[in-house]
């Protein structure tokens, strides 16, 4: 199936996912969207917290999803002359008689993993109580994601990030993103699970434009971190969203 484009599959068609290419996640969406309760807002799972979802857990072997009945047939999303995707199957493959690949440009583009990736980060509130050295080797040092991380947290592994002093913290707020150092030095980037407080220091965060990027990584890949501002942060940030912003109204009037 190409990336980012809608497809027609005809009932009792099978679709199956072979050997990972590239990133962490894959996402399939239906027209109509999948029948399932509306908790908080969404639809979708939490399942450390066993809730949301299909009833609240991972999917098994046989479960059955609905689809949201539809007013009309699915059509295609978007008008126009077909693009060709980023990561279309071979040449010489070709769709079965059950899928039809509909005339649509590409929404969003695929993910890109370079072989070390460079995560853009802000200096954070306990950026100054580790030493000079220690922020250094968050700057120039190679990490490693460990085998232990999950949807709560990336726990990396590379240099020891040592403290220039020591420091009494009562839990507080942490968010998507937050680049926590506990006493053993070796940093915990928070996920999309993570917890709501942490009473670790908070040496850095992640730019939220680049959280979409860290997700798609997992064990053992490798990664660098660059530090710029809050303005430059907060500058891209805009940036994509104006990217978003335009999609949602491609979308929106080809729908009318």
């Amino acid at each position: 199936l190409p990336h980012g484009r809608p497809v027609r599959i005809e009932a009792g068609s099978q679709l199956r996912f072979g050997a990972r290419l590239a990133g962490a996640r894959a996402y399939l969406a239906v027209a109509g969207g999948f029948d399932v309760p509306l908790v908080m807002g969404s639809r979708s799972t939490y399942a450390r917290g066993g809730f949301g979802g299909f009833e609240g857990r991972a999917l098994r072997k046989d479960d059955v999803l609905a689809v949201r009945g539809l007013a009309e047939p699915a059509g295609p999303i978007l008008a126009g002359a077909a693009q060709p995707p980023l990561h279309d199957p071979p040449a010489q493959s070709k769709p079965p008689e059950a899928l039809s690949i509909l005339p649509s440009p590409i929404i969003v583009p695929p993910v890109r993993i370079d072989p070390v990736q460079t995560i853009r980060i802000i200096a954070g509130r306990h950026w100054d109580v580790f030493t000079p050295q220690a922020r250094r080797l968050l700057l120039d040092a190679e990490f490693r994601i460990g085998a232990a991380s999950d949807r709560m947290g990336y726990r990396l592994q590379g240099p020891v990030l040592t403290r220039a002093r020591q420091i009494e913290m009562i839990s507080e707020a942490v968010t998507f993103g937050t680049i926590q150092v506990p006493p053993d030095g070796l940093p915990i980037v928070l996920m999309a699970d993570r917890q709501t407080t942490g009473g670790y220091p908070k040496i850095a965060s992640v730019a939220s434009v680049d959280l979409r990027v860290l997700a798609q990584m997992a064990a053992p890949q490798s990664l660098r971190f660059e530090l710029i501002s809050l303005a430059d942060a907060q500058r891209i940030y805009l940036a994509r969203e104006r990217e978003y912003s335009h999609v949602r109204q491609v979308l929106e009037s080809q729908s009318k």
